[in-house]
């Protein structure tokens, strides 16, 4: 037996317990933690990494604070929609709110060249842990890093990226093979 309080246990052969727990930083979910990552590592490096931004089809690039995401565009009610449910469902974070899903994309300007990140916005979901216990999560997708042979392509190539994405259901492994660069997906550990 082990105690935290006294250091001895009055010959009833209890000894004291000094525990410390691996500080752990608390998820802001996974957006907001690789915004802030990217943002963390430009103050680190600012000698390599001269700027991070946030992009939007409309309103281009910015550095500010808060980032705006890319809206899922929904499947019309026509022939166009697919069959499957599912899929019909995927651009919306809560199908029954009709509350669309975005996407956030990066630019990270490293030793004078432009890596792009995006990062589909995940739906809330309660798991079983290893313990049977119950945890608030979310969805899980990987990432999209690419770097474009020509800057120009990025709006061509985002809502290819984003309509297609809806099809194969955020799998955007599927899709790197028409960058218009080099591109690759990567798992958040």
């Amino acid at each position: 037996l082990f105690s935290s309080g006294a250091s001895h246990g009055s010959m009833k052969g209890v000894g004291y317990a000094h525990i410390h727990a691996r500080p752990v930083l608390e998820s802001q979910g996974v957006l907001r933690d690789m915004w802030n990552a990217m943002l963390f590592l430009k103050r680190q490096h600012p000698s390599s990494i001269s700027s991070v931004m946030w992009y939007t089809l409309e309103g281009g690039f910015s550095d500010a604070l808060e980032p705006s995401l890319i809206a899922f565009e929904p499947y019309k009610n026509n022939s166009d929609a697919p069959k499957s449910k599912t899929i019909r469902n995927w651009p919306y974070l809560d199908p029954n709110e009709l509350t669309l899903r975005g996407a956030l994309v990066m630019r990270v300007e490293v030793n004078g060249e432009f890596i792009y990140l995006l990062e589909i916005q995940r739906r809330s979901q309660v798991r079983k842990n290893e313990e049977g216990n119950l945890t608030d999560t979310e969805e899980s997708f990987q990432g999209l890093v690419f770097k474009l042979d020509d800057q120009s392509s990025l709006n061509r190539w985002l809502s290819f990226v984003l309509s297609e994405a809806r099809t194969v259901r955020g799998v955007l492994k599927r899709l790197i093979a028409s960058c218009p660069g080099r591109s690759a997906t990567f798992r958040h550990a």
